[in-house]
């Protein structure tokens, strides 16, 4: 069987097309795919910490503070 026949390369395929229309989605108001996250773990509980974010995403707190701030400047969230 070809490699491009298997179920593997069919959902990479699948997977990629997605992360694309998402990633020009988020564009077009202002997002990349790493604020995503942040704003999920916000929507899912506001107002916590940035520790408790970065603990619960499993990244660095300097990277959630310099994701925060961009979030912040874009208008998608503010300090409480």
């Amino acid at each position: 069987m070809k490699f491009e026949k298997t179920v593997s390369h069919l959902l990479w395929r699948v997977a990629t097309a997605h992360k694309n229309h998402l990633e020009k989605r988020l564009d077009e108001v202002g997002l990349h795919g790493g604020q995503l996250f942040i704003l999920f773990e916000l929507w899912k509980r506001d107002g916590r910490r940035q520790v408790d974010l970065a603990k619960g995403l499993g990244i660095a707190a300097p990277t959630v503070n310099k994701t925060l701030l961009g979030l912040i400047e874009g208008g998608f969230v503010t300090r409480g």
